[in-house]
């Protein structure tokens, strides 16, 4: 029900959809009809829309900062910020880092450059590498991650331009230590 009434109102805020389901469900509390929308959420486009509050303020990972959908921010507003469209400099630099990224294999990361891969259930973190913690994250859902499946909230350009970035980013990283 709330899935299906979210995706008919895309254009409503979060505090006008928290206060149509807060006038359905009576008796529910706040924080229920929070947690409430952010499954909605996740299970529409795989984005945890309150992730924000689980970190500090100035948490950022090489130009990545969780987003949170804002109260007075429509759906179809905080979807479009979740996945930005590339540009022609996005699509290049793909290309490029396509060239080394054949020979990256992922018990070659962990063996010689001790990468440690993490699950995520945020798509907006698939393939984000964290040098601090020698970490990259895949996203564990994978048939939702399949451009066949993620119909238009998956970017398929933005999936290379991350995969790329990722593998140029561990190249470095592994040159560094070595």
């Amino acid at each position: 029900m709330i899935l299906c009434d979210l995706k008919a109102n895309h254009h409503t805020t979060y505090l006008e959809f928290k206060q149509r389901l807060r006038a359905r469900w009576q008796a529910a509390l706040d924080n229920e009809v929070d947690h409430a929308i952010n499954i909605a959420v996740h299970l529409m486009v795989m984005v945890d829309c309150t992730i924000v509050d689980s970190h500090s303020k100035g948490y950022k990972i090489d130009g990545y900062r969780p987003s949170k959908w804002q109260s007075n921010e429509r759906f179809i507003d905080f979807v479009h910020n979740a996945f930005p469209v590339d540009t022609e400099a996005d699509r290049l630099q793909i290309l490029e880092a396509q060239k080394n990224c054949n020979m990256l294999k992922a018990w070659k990361l962990k063996k010689r450059a001790h990468v440690i891969f993490e699950p995520t259930d945020d798509l907006r973190e698939h393939l984000l590498y964290d040098p601090r913690e020698n970490t990259v994250r895949l996203f564990r859902h994978t048939a939702f991650s399949k451009p066949s499946y993620g119909g238009p909230w998956l970017n398929r350009h933005r999936m290379k331009r991350e995969i790329a970035f990722t593998c140029e980013m561990i190249i470095i990283e592994a040159k560094r230590l070595h």
